[in-house]
């Protein structure tokens, strides 16, 4: 009896072990994602090699955390980003439970204060509006920032 009961444990350990692994390949996978996804404008975007401190994606005028989990931290992911001052915009992406691999629709983190310089510019009146083009946000009857940047970007 005792020896099936030490099986049962090894069985259940190794699939722990298993679950464990198939986590950390799926946060790693989320970070080549978004990284490709930050490298259609930034082109110099590139993942930070594994268990490296610091931005998860390099190449970008950004300090980007990315999360791949279940559990919901916010605030602890906020106060990982502050530690790292280093004078960038800092952000979260979370990718979801359940969320496949488009990162169009991942979720962005940041603090509040850290976005109104971004939006003082803009005039209250203007009107917010998704590009033809490329199916970005941009303020309407103006060109996309984001299409400028594509269009100049050698193929």
């Amino acid at each position: 009896m005792m020896q099936s009961g030490n099986v049962a444990n090894a069985m259940e350990f190794q699939d722990c072990v298993k679950m464990a692994n198939s986590r950390r390949l799926r946060g790693r996978r989320t970070e080549h994602i978004v990284t490709e996804y930050f490298s259609r404008i930034w082109g110099s975007a590139r993942v930070v090699n594994s268990g490296a401190s610091g931005s998860d994606v390099l190449g970008t005028p950004f300090d980007i955390e990315v999360k791949a989990r279940a559990a919901f931290q916010p605030k602890a992911w906020i106060d990982q980003l502050k530690k790292r001052d280093d004078g960038r915009l800092k952000f979260v992406v979370l990718r979801c439970n359940g969320q496949g691999e488009n990162a169009d629709d991942y979720v962005f983190i940041a603090r509040l204060g850290d976005m109104m310089p971004l939006l003082e510019d803009k005039v209250p009146t203007d009107d917010i509006a998704r590009c033809k083009g490329c199916g970005s946000w941009m303020i309407a009857n103006r060109v996309c920032e984001v299409c400028k940047v594509i269009a100049t970007r050698p193929n």
